[in-house]
């Protein structure tokens, strides 16, 4: 899977750091506190676009026997690419399906794409008590998540938003400002204010397949990166992961044993369980389960238990990019790779193989 170029990118622009994993250890993550994987089974074949595949034995499902197990998770991840429009409409409809399942039990929608300042106009929107503009202004997504294409980026993300109002179901915003992230990845934790120092979660840097992941998604420039630098950003990664780990545990803990919540974020904070799930597990006693959102076709696919619980497979439905002038000072960002023509028609959604 090609995710160096993303997670460079994103890096230095000090956002979120979210591309699907790489080929990483499938038993380094039980350290983090995660139970063991499962034994490995034989590799089926390669997954198609519109199958869901079980990774404890490679079978392919049906989308209600998926939703009926996570379900039984007190958090559920859906680890996305973020410009794939069809992951999101997966998304929105598991979103759906469970909350039908978990109807009567305390629920929330987590999101990577809101930072915690600003949890209060969230909080306003699914109140009623303001719009959908005015929570957008005031959660600042086009600074914050949007960017360009913030237009294009809420027609995929609001669905699931509003379906939260709708249903009275809080969001989340899990993610650290990125005023203190980029700090981090620029100037390391001696750039921070004492403040916003004592704001942050423990961070826990000692997990080396977490470290090695982060590393490799360098890929070149990581050889020749001075160690110094690379610690800064690995540890603006690690803020992410603590932060948004933190933010799930502490809302289960405040909603009792019967809570639960639907994480909405970038796979590679997902696959392998060592960036938030494992985290979050450990912070809160609770258990997850985890659905990666790919890209098919794919010629190495991972398929093993330790890299999620399930995989749901789609066609290339990669939005349209406005080009972006660089701002002034700032280095070279690679082009993401896998992108599709900005003309080429969206696919249908596609249906989930049967059992």
């Amino acid at each position: 899977m090609k995710v160096a170029a993303v997670v460079l990118a994103t890096l230095f622009a000090a956002g979120c750091s979210s591309p699907c994993c790489p080929q990483a250890s499938t038993g380094a993550w039980a350290s983090a506190g995660a139970p063991p994987p499962a034994a490995s089974v034989a590799k089926p074949p390669s997954p198609k676009p519109g199958e869901i595949v079980d990774h404890r034995d490679g079978s392919r499902v049906a989308f209600d026997a998926m939703a009926d197990r996570l379900a039984s998770a007190s958090v559920v991840y859906a680890g996305e690419r973020h410009d794939q429009a069809l992951h999101h409409e997966f998304q929105t409809r598991l979103f759906a399906e469970l909350l039908d399942r978990w109807q009567g039990k305390p629920v929330a929608i987590g999101m990577e794409m809101f930072q915690k300042p600003w949890q209060k106009p969230l909080d306003a929107y699914v109140a009623g008590e303001i719009d959908e503009a005015t929570m957008l202004e005031r959660t600042e997504w086009k600074k914050r998540w949007g960017g360009d294409e913030w237009e294009e980026n809420w027609r995929m993300y609001g669905p699931m938003v509003r379906l939260a109002r709708e249903r009275h179901v809080p969001v989340i915003a899990l993610n650290a400002a990125k005023e203190v992230t980029g700090t981090v990845a620029r100037k390391g934790l001696e750039g921070l204010s004492a403040e916003d120092r004592a704001a942050l979660p423990p961070l826990d840097l000692s997990n080396a397949a977490h470290r090695a992941f982060v590393k490799e998604a360098f890929g070149a420039h990581g050889k020749t990166m001075k160690p110094e630098t690379f610690e800064h950003f690995y540890t603006a990664q690690v803020i992410w992961e603590e932060t948004m780990s933190s933010s799930v545990a502490d809302w289960l803990s405040a909603h009792g044993p019967d809570a639960h919540v639907f994480v909405v974020v970038g796979g590679g904070h997902v696959g392998d369980r060592f960036g938030i799930p494992a985290r979050a597990d450990k912070k809160s006693g609770r258990h997850h389960l985890a659905v990666m959102l790919e890209v098919a076709p794919d010629d190495d696919p991972r398929l093993d238990v330790g890299y999620a619980d399930y995989s749901a497979w789609f066609a290339d439905s990669t939005t349209p990019k406005h080009p972006k002038k660089p701002e002034a000072g700032a280095p070279p960002s690679p082009a993401k790779p896998d992108s599709a023509t900005p003309d080429a028609p969206k696919p249908a959604v596609p249906a989930p193989a049967a059992k």
